[in-house]
């Protein structure tokens, strides 16, 4: 089990949290992460994880898969 600390914006032109340059409809990629519980201080537990593909975590009780990329983004400690 981690406790997240912080989310990392993926870069200067990229869709992090801190910059709404997302395409379309959708928010910057920090705000869909927060919206499914990833917010600093949330506990997690990484249930799949093969190396490829998405990963699959545990947080606040739910199952949730995502993205390597936003997985990356995610600075986390252990517990």
């Amino acid at each position: 089990m981690v406790v997240i600390t912080a989310l990392q914006s993926p870069g200067r032109f990229g869709r992090g949290f801190g910059g709404k340059i997302g395409r379309g409809r959708f928010a910057s990629g920090g705000d869909r992460l927060a919206a499914l519980g990833f917010v600093p201080g949330s506990r997690l537990l990484v249930e799949t994880n093969y190396g490829y593909g998405p990963v699959i975590v545990r947080i606040r009780g739910a199952r949730v898969a995502i993205g390597r990329g936003q997985a990356q983004r995610l600075l986390v400690r252990p517990v």
